[in-house]
């Protein structure tokens, strides 16, 4: 995830192996840091990023771990 105003990470989102549900990983300095981590989907995690940030959240599918 990349926050554009910026052009930095922000942090990655994972699925959690037998879960299906997603993770939010906050770099420490970013304004992801200290928000719910835990997510029941992945649009609901994009949803909490996007409502946190006040601005629109995508994925970079070119970038994956």
């Amino acid at each position: 995830m990349a926050h554009r105003p910026a052009r930095g990470a922000l942090g990655a989102i994972r699925k959690t192996p037998g879960t299906g549900t997603f993770t939010i990983i906050a770099e420490p300095e970013s304004p992801l840091y200290g928000m719910p981590a835990h997510h029941a989907s992945l649009d609901e995690a994009l949803a909490a990023i996007e409502q946190h940030t006040g601005g629109v959240c995508e994925l970079n599918h070119d970038l994956k771990d």
